[in-house]
């Protein structure tokens, strides 16, 4: 399969996206979290802009080797280690749309063929335009995450 045009329109307007998520929120609404265990906004945005990187990573795997093994990773090790807390999501939205950029102009100079390229994540063979459909999905995946907090009623008292 290779994308559809309304695929890459997905994949390259996430940024817009999350950018209207965040627009016009105080420090204290970045940090708000439901609980102890749940993330902050602040953390979601720096979550996808580093989970951005790993996939852009991948992307790339599989379009320059043979049937690489991409390598998982834990992603609340990467929030706590990485202080996810109090990284700048300024900073982490540039970043993200950076790496989308960057990537989105890679796949389309791609042949239809190399779509049908093959890695292993987690032991199971999966192609190119799976792992993009992951990193598509991924962002909608935190944008209502995003949602969920901002309807969250401690978080209208802030």
């Amino acid at each position: 399969m290779v994308p559809s045009k309304q695929d890459f329109l997905e994949y390259i307007t996430a940024h817009k996206k999350l950018v209207i998520a965040v627009k016009n929120l105080s420090s204290k609404q970045l940090h708000f979290k439901i609980s102890p265990t749940e993330w902050s906004i602040n953390q979601v945005i720096v979550h996808v802009a580093d989970t951005e990187m790993i996939f852009c990573e991948r992307i790339r795997r599989i379009i320059a080797e043979e049937n690489p093994t991409l390598t998982p990773f834990n992603q609340e090790q990467w929030a706590n280690n990485m202080f996810y807390d109090k990284q700048d999501y300024k900073l982490a939205l540039n970043w993200f749309k950076t790496q989308r950029e960057s990537t989105f102009a890679l796949l389309n100079l791609l042949a239809t063929k190399a779509w049908e390229r093959k890695a292993l994540k987690d032991g199971k063979e999966v192609t190119l335009f799976d792992i993009f459909c992951i990193a598509k999905r991924h962002i909608s995946t935190h944008l209502e995450q995003i949602k969920i907090i901002k309807n969250n009623s401690k978080y209208s008292k802030i």
